[in-house]
């Protein structure tokens, strides 16, 4: 699956900035997999429509708290998650 540059005119450009990222510093760590991971403090997922929007980019129905294959980038499997937590007042601990 090839992504264009245009595909991301309607995408936060935080987060090709983020998987980018993700990629330059698994190449220059010799790494064969990068994860662009977001960690979501919000009670109410704000923002995932944006990530989920971004994820589509790549084929992916995205889903909070699972990590996805997006894409191998020359010798680097790319991988996009978004985690998010319970507070302990809302029952977990």
């Amino acid at each position: 699956m090839g992504v264009r540059f245009c595909d991301f005119q309607d995408v936060s450009y935080q987060f090709t900035h983020r998987a980018a990222s993700a990629l330059i510093e698994a190449r220059r760590f010799g790494a064969s997999t990068a994860v662009m991971l977001i960690h979501s403090f919000s009670e109410n997922s704000e923002g995932f429509s944006d990530y989920a929007k971004f994820a589509a980019l790549f084929g992916i129905k995205a889903f909070p708290n699972k990590a996805y294959f997006a894409k191998r980038i020359d010798d680097i499997d790319l991988y996009f998650a978004w985690v998010s937590e319970k507070r302990a007042s809302q029952g977990l601990s």
